[in-house]
């Protein structure tokens, strides 16, 4: 008896009846072979396609023909699904792939599942059977060549919509390629936890995206591809984001894009110091000035000086942070754009708490906090933050509690998690005389 090589067996066969069929009667032709030793076949992605294959019998014949007898918009949508990225997906994604609409996408889906092609995993996600997928893998040549591309640009447009909400207010880490396609409807995120809820749920699918683009040579799409998740990284910052980055960064290379490049080091650079890898950083922090300079983007310039002064400053190096937070906040100035000028006088009164200057910060964050969006309830939250430590260190106990009691009001209202509680761990530090 083999129960734990029979589960698995029954696993890679997605419990789909023909399929273990099929498995028995390749089993019983070779009575030599074990169930562990064919589970170890089908745990190949070949093994299972030549299982699929079995004769004109086996499940590719099952699967054809239950694909032959859908209504035609569901068969395309079927053989649009092998063209997908990642293992599961949301009725805008489905939409782009197919050139549908989002509801027509979903009657399409809700087709496939009553036919037992796909299981909606979660609420609003389906998911193929992994033998399904191999077998819509096998069909995407018959499907609309423009659907991968359309599943990038949905990304695209999609990674915007998230991050406007993750991060309010905030500068956008990419922009549109000018020839992107505009989805037919883009998903509309209600609050900061809805944007993050997307990203980790897409995650693989935006991994698979990058590559696929990379691999098409549509470099252009696979750098921004590689960013759309900024948010959950810089939040979420030692999941292990470095491969995904470094496949951006070799987009951006290879498309011959300065400010690309930049943006891609600048992020990468601030993942790696935080995984502890400062050498292999500071060779990307210390680039990416100089890229966004060479490309005239006065704004990727200043946030590069911002990730660079601040992995400096935390190793130690105060006085040459100083004067890069310092040099980036001339720079944002000198853009006139206010989400980066508040982004490094936040980072600038950052600095000065670390280095006991108070009254510097106190007064740069209330600089900031005249710049800020209406909208921007994540910044306005930790500029309260700020405000109150630099309160705190300059003795006005009340009022640096005033400050954290609004910041957790602020952070708690926009979902802020992080912030929330940051803000009442330094109440409760200032409470306790710490």
């Amino acid at each position: 008896a083999e129960p734990a090589a029979a589960e698995r067996l029954a696993g890679l066969c997605d419990g789909l009846p023909l399929a273990l069929r099929v498995t028995a009667a390749r089993l019983a032709g070779r009575p030599q072979w074990t169930l562990a030793a064919m589970g170890h076949e089908l745990a190949d992605e070949q093994g299972r396609l030549a299982l699929l294959n079995v004769e004109d019998t086996g499940v590719s014949a099952a699967l054809r023909l239950t694909v032959q007898q859908l209504p035609e918009p569901a068969a395309r949508m079927f053989r649009a699904l092998g063209l997908h990225t990642g293992s599961d997906l949301d009725r805008f994604a489905a939409s782009a792939l197919a050139g549908t609409t989002p509801a027509q996408a979903s009657a399409d889906l809700d087709r496939l599942a009553a036919a037992h092609l796909l299981t909606e995993s979660v609420p609003g996600r389906w998911m193929p059977h992994d033998l399904v997928r191999l077998y819509a893998r096998h069909l995407a040549p018959q499907a609309d060549p423009e659907g991968l591309r359309r599943l990038l640009d949905h990304y695209l447009y999609t990674g915007l919509a998230a991050d406007a909400a993750a991060e309010p207010g905030s500068q956008p880490c990419y922009s549109l390629p000018a020839d992107a396609h505009r989805p037919a409807s883009t998903r509309e995120f209600e609050d900061r936890s809805a944007a993050f809820a997307w990203y980790e749920a897409e995650r693989p699918a935006l991994e698979g995206a990058v590559a696929a683009a990379a691999a098409l040579g549509l470099h252009d799409r696979a750098w921004r591809l590689a960013l759309v998740q900024w948010p959950s990284m810089l939040w979420r910052i030692t999941d292990g984001w470095t491969p995904l980055l470094e496949a951006g960064l070799a987009s951006a290379e290879h498309a011959g894009d300065l400010d690309a490049q930049s943006r891609t080091c600048a992020l990468l650079g601030w993942i790696l110091h935080e995984e502890g890898r400062d050498t292999e950083a500071l060779v990307h922090l210390e680039r990416a000035p100089a890229l966004a300079a060479a490309a005239g983007d006065a704004i990727s310039e200043a946030i590069a000086h911002v990730n660079l002064g601040a992995v400096l400053g935390g190793m130690g190096q105060t006085g040459r942070a100083g004067e890069l937070m310092s040099r980036a906040v001339a720079l944002a100035d000198r853009t006139g754009h206010p989400a980066t000028q508040v982004l490094t006088l936040q980072h600038l009164a950052r600095h000065c708490l670390t280095s006991g200057q108070y009254a510097a910060a106190l007064a740069h964050t209330a600089r900031a906090a005249s710049l800020v969006a209406p909208h921007a309830a994540v910044g306005r939250a930790e500029l309260q933050i700020l405000r109150g430590e630099a309160l705190a260190g300059l003795g006005r106990v009340a009022e640096a509690a005033d400050q954290f009691r609004s910041a957790t009001r602020a952070a708690d209202a926009a979902g802020f998690t992080e912030g929330s509680e940051r803000a009442a761990q330094l109440l409760s530090r200032l409470a306790a005389g710490r």
